[in-house]
């Protein structure tokens, strides 16, 4: 089968045959469908993570597929994969089939497309917590989002609009505001992120940005 593989800290990727993995206790093969590229697949290669798998390896840290052989799921379930080691530990998912523990596997609804299945467990974990497990939203309140267009901020606004809080969605050029969902209060930065949101306050930051536009948005709050 053909995979992506890394040989060395900062080498790129490069495709390259590998044999098919077989199954063993505790563990699924899974026929790959989509696969995530992420910062952190880049921070591994890079040496620059915690941990990272025996080189050769193949990067990937979350992925979507079709189980093909597995002791605890049905072959032919649809599952997203993530964690448990998967692109960190051992090979990940840029491949054909995987060698994934049974615990990285979760089921995949056939309604959602298994792009989307690779791709959501980090950004909406990460704004769901901070808007109902860690800030309580309470609906009226109001949010303010930096970095409104990207995977966690996007996914932010439009939670908290669900929830019925009032949304003030930070972003960093006029373009990107088209791409807001209507209900929200666009506000672009521009060249002076403390300018900018002198006029806005709000009861709740989630912040996705860091560096100046943090220290200015935490005046706001």
């Amino acid at each position: 089968m053909k995979a992506m593989r890394v040989a060395a800290f900062g080498a790129p990727p490069v495709l390259a045959h590998v044999a098919e993995p077989q199954l063993r206790a505790g563990r699924s093969i899974v026929r790959m469908e989509a696969a995530t590229v992420g910062h952190i697949d880049r921070t591994v290669w890079r040496g620059s993570f915690l941990k990272h798998p025996p080189f050769p390896y193949t990067p990937g840290v979350e992925a979507a597929g079709v189980v093909v052989a597995s002791g605890r799921h049905a072959v032919g379930q649809r599952v997203w994969l993530r964690g448990s080691g998967l692109g960190t530990l051992f090979d990940g998912t840029w491949c054909e089939l995987i060698d994934a523990p049974d615990e990285a596997l979760g089921l995949l609804p056939d309604a959602v497309p298994a792009t989307l299945g690779s791709a959501f467990f980090s950004p909406c974990t990460s704004a769901w917590v901070a808007l109902h497990d860690i800030a309580k939203l309470q609906a009226g309140e109001r949010v303010l989002v930096t970095g409104a267009t990207g995977a966690v901020g996007s996914l932010v606004v439009q939670l908290a609009l669900d929830a019925g809080a009032q949304v003030i969605a930070v972003v960093s050029h006029a373009a990107q505001a088209a791409a807001m969902p209507v209900g929200a209060q666009v506000l672009v930065l521009g060249d002076d992120p403390s300018a900018a949101l002198a006029s806005v306050s709000a009861e709740l930051l989630v912040d996705t940005v860091g560096g100046p536009v943090l220290s200015a948005a935490l005046t706001r709050v």
